[in-house]
């Protein structure tokens, strides 16, 4: 069991309406990692998450990118497990050991974009969205756009999303 006696579910166990989207993680990852299995237990967290996961593929951030977005919101959301899995998912998009070293310690990146990127991340979780012109025109100026700016809105609520079930199920780290 996990926190809050919450079940690890597998597809078999789960319930009905969350089993297509567990297929689909089974699929992507070649099994059913334990976030996805306590979640599993709301048909409608799991279907969220899934959505949102892959809308959040469609972005026009890259890869990298995106992992950094998604790592920056566990890091900055105290999320023990979603650091540790997103910190392999940055490592496998190329994210640079040294970078990941530094989001996980919340000190500037050396790269000056993608220090503007784990900036803005940051300050969305902790000032809950509510950026200043100058947050907003310090991404802007490193070359990205408005577009991108929703696009990590997108990533941040996706990770608040999970974060936040870590929280209250506390699935053991893999």
């Amino acid at each position: 069991m996990t926190k809050h006696d919450f079940k690890l579910h597998t597809i078999e166990t789960a319930p009905e309406a969350s089993r297509n989207a567990l297929a689909e993680v089974n699929k992507k990852f070649g099994r059913v990692p334990n976030f996805f299995g306590v979640t599993a237990e709301s048909p409608a967290a799991t279907n969220a998450y899934v959505s949102l996961s892959n809308i959040f593929q469609t972005t026009a951030l890259t890869p990298a990118e995106q992992q950094i977005v998604i790592l920056t919101a566990s890091v900055e959301n105290k999320c023990d497990y979603c650091v540790a899995a997103h910190s392999r998912g940055a490592k496998m998009a190329g994210v640079p050991e040294d970078a990941i070293n530094a989001i996980k310690a919340r000190t500037p990146l050396k790269d000056a974009k993608t220090e503007a990127l784990r900036r803005l991340v940051s300050q969305i979780v902790d000032k809950r969205g509510w950026l200043s012109d100058a947050d907003v025109q310090a991404f802007l100026n490193q070359g990205y756009s408005r577009s991108q700016l929703l696009d990590v809105t997108v990533g941040v609520s996706m990770k608040t999303l999970s974060n936040y079930i870590n929280h209250l199920t506390g699935p053991p780290i893999e």
